[in-house]
């Protein structure tokens, strides 16, 4: 459910933030990656289809050869360290200055932010240096990047249902450890930083970056890219330092294989390390039943983090993380994902329509669901009726007198498009099948 930096795209959000979330129990505590999460009370989807992916593999088409699009993803990882570069136009990410006022902002104790808050922030971002520095650099440790050069959360009225937390809307996105950054300039008081990835932009803390000079990029850039394949995994120096938290989705640059392990040397780290054979694989992995098994089953332990928040995940986030080890990159919105490839709309098709279309053309693994703000993954027909991946918030209700309330779900799920079709005050108009406005396949060139 989160949106890439762009003045209508963060209106775009916040509506979604309006009719996807809720209110419900959330689990207690994790367990391990192989053993299934109990279903959360009252949401029969997820009683009825099982949230461990194994059942559904038996429907994707393998392919023991890597296809065209599964090529060149380095090019478009490291794009932001070609000397050819060049930045974003200024009034392109300054939008959340403009987007984001005291009329309806509140702060992380849910008090109305002052007008003194926004213009100490704006103060120090400095943007008249913005485009100044022009460096080159590599994420420490997974970073969130920020809209304003703060940690502290900018929430709209948390009175309303879907809103308050966790939707922090100066969250932008996340990178992870290693990831190569463009720095435009920095902030007035030197503390942070602001940033480009290949996907995403925004403000991190400037001791969490490490700068990388141009002979350390030409190595690492000559290096194959490993793909990790599992989530919160501690890496460590060779000396047994400890050096950041791996995840499913992100890539290092390899520098030597054996038997055991794979070692890498990530820029800025002061050091290499090792890596077990089996957590993870070069790109491109082809696209077989085992492989994705391999890297969706540590992510159905994902709990629901806007734009990546405490390190976990949304839906768009999800998304690109299950296919960056097969070597397809994915943009970071979810509109952006929903253009990738060949699009089909669903445009003058009731819901029938829909799920009959889907479950005829829609190809297991491969195929993306789109509605405004939110995206999932089809898995094929189960029990005679579509099942998708997707990380979500919750389901929108309203009562008689149409009051929206929420049903919190907050984490990676398996369910038909009429997730909680069952609970007291949904409504066919609010489903996921209603919005749903597209598939996609990600997989196919898209149509001249």
């Amino acid at each position: 459910m989160f949106s890439h930096p762009r003045p209508l795209t963060a209106l775009a959000a916040a509506l979604l933030a309006l009719s996807l979330g809720g209110c419900t129990p959330k689990m207690l505590r994790d367990t391990a990656a192989e053993t299934p999460l109990p279903p959360l009370a009252g949401v029969e989807d997820l009683q009825r289809f099982p949230q461990t992916i194994d059942p559904y593999l038996i429907r994707l088409q393998e392919r023991n050869a890597t296809l065209p699009v599964q090529q060149g993803y380095e090019s478009t990882y490291y794009k932001v360290w070609d000397d050819a570069y060049t930045p974003e136009a200024l009034e392109e990410v300054k939008w959340p200055f403009d987007v984001y006022r005291p009329e309806n902002a509140y702060g992380q104790n849910l008090q109305p932010l002052s007008q003194a808050w926004f213009y100490a922030m704006l103060r120090e971002a400095n943007w008249q240096a913005y485009g100044s520095t022009a460096g080159r650099a590599v994420a420490l440790r997974r970073l969130d990047l920020r809209n304003f050069p703060t940690e502290k959360p900018l929430f709209r009225d948390p009175s309303v249902a879907g809103e308050g937390f966790p939707f922090d809307y100066l969250q932008n996105s996340t990178v992870f450890a290693g990831e190569p950054l463009y720095i435009s300039h920095y902030s007035r008081s030197g503390a942070w930083a602001y940033v480009m990835t290949s996907y995403a932009t925004g403000w991190v803390p400037v001791d969490r970056i490490a700068p990388v000079g141009r002979a350390e990029r030409e190595v690492l850039r000559a290096q194959p890219l490993l793909g990790l394949l599992e989530d919160r995994m501690p890496i460590h120096s060779l000396r047994g330092r400890y050096m950041f938290e791996g995840y499913v989705g992100m890539v290092l640059p390899l520098q030597q294989k054996s038997a055991a392990q794979w070692r890498v040397d990530p820029a800025g780290h002061a050091g290499t390390a090792e890596i077990r054979r089996e957590a993870a694989a070069p790109l491109p992995l082809t696209f077989t039943r085992e492989n994705m098994r391999r890297v969706i089953a540590p992510m159905m332990q994902t709990k629901y983090g806007w734009g990546g928040l405490y390190g976990e995940r949304d839906c768009s986030s999800t998304l690109r993380d299950i296919f960056a080890p097969f070597g397809l990159w994915l943009p970071r919105n979810s509109y952006k994902q929903s253009r990738l490839g060949k699009v089909i709309s669903f445009e003058g098709l009731d819901d029938a329509a829909k799920l009959a279309k889907i479950a005829a053309e829609g190809r297991p693994f491969e195929t993306l669901l789109y509605l405004k703000g939110h995206i999932l993954l089809y898995l094929g027909v189960y029990d005679g009726e579509p099942a998708v991946l997707h990380t979500v918030w919750g389901v929108k209700t309203v009562d008689d007198e149409g009051n929206f309330g929420r049903h919190i779900i907050g984490k990676t799920v398996i369910s038909s498009l009429r997730l909680g079709h069952e609970l007291e005050g949904y409504s066919d108009e609010y489903s996921l099948l209603h919005k749903v406005e597209s598939m996609n396949f990600v997989f196919e060139e898209e149509e001249e």
